[in-house]
């Protein structure tokens, strides 16, 4: 059993935690390269709302998913937990774009999945770019990334951003990024 890296994904009915569901997820596992491992299926699950009629509307023009379709949190539970044991993951290292809002949602819809994640070992794509804007700014240079938006950085950087707000192509398109940063720094 052995801690990996996951690039997480997710589609929700609006942007509050506290009123809005999440109804896609997606686990990415990723090598220690960040690259996607082909050893180890994505994990993908389309979750059921439990408060359907909160949706925001435009979150649903967005991802294009039904918040009535999917399944239920306890079996979405069961489905992860069997999809780590199967693959020897022991604790997972999540990457994220806005890790705080991908985890928040984490915490309040699906919490008995936390304890499966290594916070200590967390990256999160946003934070780095703006780690970046602020050397840049220090050093008196023009900051790199005009917006923090995941589309806004594959553009700056590149990168295609294809099927935008859906939890799998959000996953790899927040691993891309990553990596794609990481190449541009220069190690001490």
């Amino acid at each position: 059993m052995k801690d990996t890296t996951i690039s997480l994904g997710l589609a929700t009915t609006g942007l509050d935690p506290l009123r809005h569901d999440i109804i896609e997820l997606a686990l990415l596992p990723l090598d220690y390269n960040l690259e996607e491992m082909p050893e180890i299926t994505p994990l993908v699950m389309r979750l059921r709302a439990t408060r359907p009629d909160f949706a925001d509307s435009r979150a649903l023009a967005l991802n294009g998913l039904d918040p009535t379709e999917g399944m239920e949190l306890a079996e979405a539970t069961d489905t992860f937990r069997r999809w780590m044991a199967d693959n020897g993951i022991a604790r997972l290292a999540p990457l994220g774009h806005n890790l705080d809002f991908v985890l928040g949602f984490l915490r309040y819809r699906l919490p008995g999945l936390m304890s499966h994640f290594n916070l200590a070992k967390a990256k999160d794509t946003m934070l780095l770019a703006s780690m970046l804007n602020d050397q840049a700014t220090v050093m008196r240079r023009q900051p790199p990334f005009s917006s923090m938006g995941r589309a806004a950085l594959c553009a700056t950087l590149g990168l295609p951003a294809e099927q935008a707000h859906r939890a799998l192509p959000d996953a790899r398109a927040t691993a891309a990024i990553y990596r794609e940063i990481l190449s541009h720094l220069a190690v001490a």
